[in-house]
């Protein structure tokens, strides 16, 4: 059986992309069975982050109905599969609607999909939110984010997902930040990730490769080291 991970978060630029990246790769180390999908099909990143900058099939074309879903299955040097989305001018909504029954294709074809969603709270998110069995919310220690996190948390419970816990992501743990006590008591959510502001992850963004691989004893690594054996 396939088990669904979203990671979700409301508000762009909490750093969810990183987290999905680093969380594939953790989890291939294990030995698992990963495939890591970018679900953002308005402003895709991953195949960026990871190198992959131009395939000839995307899970675009797959929405269009072109191609079929192993089709779009690329096997990354990391060692995890990757499913990258393309930039498409052409209308969203439609492929936006067919998102949830293309992920569930991927049943019985892998251990665990790691699904990175769009950062808002729109169509294409709530799609991605349908197959899922569990949402990872991501939020940044600033009040904003915190309440966009609480309103993501409320949409995927609504959709029957499990919500084990709630990322604070880019912690810098000075005195104009939430405190994790803070955030708790706003989310009234297990705090189960913590990755602190790390100026290697731009490094890591430089070299297309997980910063768990480029950097694996950095401060963000030991906490994307954490939060997978707390998911595993």
């Amino acid at each position: 059986m396939t088990r669904f991970i979203v990671i979700a978060s409301a508000k762009g630029g909490t750093g969810k992309t990183t987290i999905a990246i680093n969380l594939a790769a953790l989890f291939n180390n294990m030995g698992r069975n990963i495939t890591l999908i970018d679900a953002d099909l308005t402003a895709p990143n991953i195949s960026t982050y990871l190198g992959f900058p131009e395939v000839p099939i995307t899970l675009h074309d797959v929405l269009k109905g072109k191609n079929q879903t192993k089709e779009a299955i690329y096997l990354h040097p990391s060692g995890f599969k990757l499913m990258p989305a393309s930039h498409s001018s052409l209308p969203l909504e439609n492929f936006q609607r067919k998102l949830g029954s293309v992920l569930l294709d991927l049943i019985g074809k892998t251990e665990l999909a790691i699904i990175d969603s769009a950062a808002t709270l729109g169509l294409e998110t709530l799609q991605a939110l349908k197959p899922a069995d569990e949402a990872i919310i991501v939020t940044n220690p600033e009040l904003p984010s915190v309440l966009d996190a609480k309103k993501t948390i409320k949409i995927a419970e609504d959709y029957g997902l499990i919500v084990p816990g709630v990322v604070v992501n880019r912690a810098r743990k000075d005195k104009h930040e939430l405190s994790i006590n803070e955030i708790k008591s706003v989310l009234q959510k297990q705090i189960i990730g913590i990755i602190p502001e790390d100026k290697n992850m731009r490094k890591s963004l430089m070299m297309k490769q997980p910063l768990v691989y480029t950097h694996p004893y950095s401060s963000a690594s030991r906490g994307f080291k954490q939060l997978a054996e707390m998911l595993k």
